[in-house]
């Protein structure tokens, strides 16, 4: 995922052990490490205004969507303990992401709407059927 300036490149690499959430400057300086947990982290996608990163974190519990802040140098998880949650992708401005979700390992994928501080969460789609891997149009800012 490329940072909305063109000049970050966030990534997944094993280096570490685990694969974990990367940046790096597209001129391959600055390396940094975002993730810092010993668990499988994937799906990085940058806030539109490449303030803040998303990403998914795997554990025994299930799979979380975290944000990282780059301005604290702060993470904290989104949805702590609620299900399986991956791929997640940010609404144009940035106050809400989409994604896929499993209140359970072997329930239907469904896709929630969450306001990025956390406080506000929407289903969105439920029923049959596995919804995965939404991408949100950058048609609207509201």
């Amino acid at each position: 995922s490329f940072a909305p300036n063109g000049n970050v490149l966030a990534f997944v690499s094993d280096r570490a052990g685990y694969p974990n959430v990367y940046t790096v400057n597209t001129d391959g300086t600055e390396l940094k490490r975002i993730s810092n947990r010993n668990m499988y982290n994937d799906n990085p996608v940058f806030s539109p205004d490449g303030t803040r990163l998303a990403y998914s974190v795997r554990s025994k519990e299930g799979i979380d969507i975290w944000i990282y802040d780059f301005k604290t140098e702060t993470e904290y998880s989104l949805t702590a303990g609620i299900g399986y949650n991956e791929n997640p992708s940010w609404a144009p401005n940035g106050r809400w992401l989409v994604f896929a979700h499993k209140p359970s390992l072997y329930s239907a994928q469904r896709l929630l709407l969450f306001s990025a501080d956390g406080s506000r969460n929407i289903v969105i789609s439920d029923g049959e059927g596995d919804l995965s891997e939404p991408d949100w149009s950058g048609w609207s800012s509201q």
